[in-house]
Formats: C-alpha cells, structure tokens, sequence
C-alpha cells in the first residue's frame, strides 16, 4: 500500500513565501487565500501571488524555485514571462498550483503598493489590501468572483476604505455593479 503526504496549502504557501522572501522580491496573496483571509472561508487548491518582478529577474528566480524542489517548465515559462503577466508552477510536493502574476496596469502596481503584511500561524505575509481585493474580484467577474467578494464586503463592513474602493470602481468602470453588488447584501 503506497502512503500519500498530505500537504497543507497553508504550509505551502508559508514555504513559499519564506523562499520568496529571500530573494526581496515585493509580493502580496491574492486569490482564495486572500478570500480566506478578509472574506468567508472556501476551499481553494491553488495559491495565487502577484509578485513586482522584472522580466530580466525571471530566470533568477526560476533557478532559486528549481533548486528548492518547485517544478514547472522552465522554457515554457521563460516564454511565458516575455509574452504574458502570468505563469504557474507546483509546489514540491506536486499538490498545488501556484500562479505567478506579475503586475503590469498602474492599477495593479499600485494595489501592490498598497499590500498589508498581517500576522499568520506561519508569521506575517504580504496580502492584497480588502479594497483591492473587492476591486480584482470585480474585475474577474466570474460567479465564484462575485460570491468572494460579498464574503469580504460582509466581514469587512464598517473597515474598508470607502473613498479608495469608490475612486477605482469607478476608474475601472465596476462602480455600478459595485453598488449593485451591496445593495444586494
């Protein structure tokens, strides 16, 4: 009978961001485990990660993931990196995804500018601020998108910066469905 490890994802991410750590690169949890964080809780079998790297730092980084056991595609993903904002790869254990996103709008450097490192079981970790949260889940729009951020709108209440979150919503052309959203709650 062959035993299975079972990984935690909330290990996984603390290893990774320890090892991200290390190289200073800017980073900040996006994604369900941010919704975990700010919002109701939800399962989630990936950790997403905006991380403000330059194109030229890629290979760096990649040889740092490599040498700890993290596997990806290396070609692939140095492709990836030219072309796109996005790439994924899988923890050591092959149990999760982790995607990379590599902000390029001023927007999102700017909600990168905004993270909010907050204490963990693990120790403190880089989180998307709830307003930016609110405001990536609406850009996303998907059904899952929209349940999360109502999550966070609720736990949040009475907490987020309102005239933050109305001036992008608007400059992102999401304040009515915004407001539509809270209406709702």
């Amino acid at each position: 009978m062959v035993s299975a490890k079972i990984i935690d994802l909330e290990i996984v991410t603390a290893n990774f961001i320890k090892l991200l750590k290390k190289t200073r690169v800017p980073y900040m949890i996006v994604g369900g485990g941010a919704v975990n964080y700010f919002g109701d809780f939800r399962l989630t079998k990936d950790l997403d990660v905006v991380i403000a790297l330059e194109p030229s730092s890629v290979n760096g980084l990649l040889g740092l993931l490599d040498k700890n056991g993290y596997k990806f595609h290396k070609k692939e993903l140095e492709m990836l990196a030219k072309l796109s904002n996005r790439f994924a790869l899988a923890d050591p254990s092959d149990t999760y995804r982790i995607d990379l996103w590599i902000p390029k709008t001023s927007y999102e450097k700017n909600a990168l500018d905004r993270r909010q490192n907050k204490r963990t079981n693990h120790g403190l970790i880089s989180f998307i601020s709830p307003e930016d949260l609110i405001l990536f889940k609406l850009l996303a729009g998907r059904p899952q998108d929209i349940i999360d951020l109502q999550g966070v709108l609720t736990r949040q209440k009475g907490k987020l910066d309102r005239k933050y979150l109305k001036f992008w919503a608007m400059a992102l052309d999401k304040y009515e469905q915004l407001k539509k959203i809270e209406k709702e709650l």
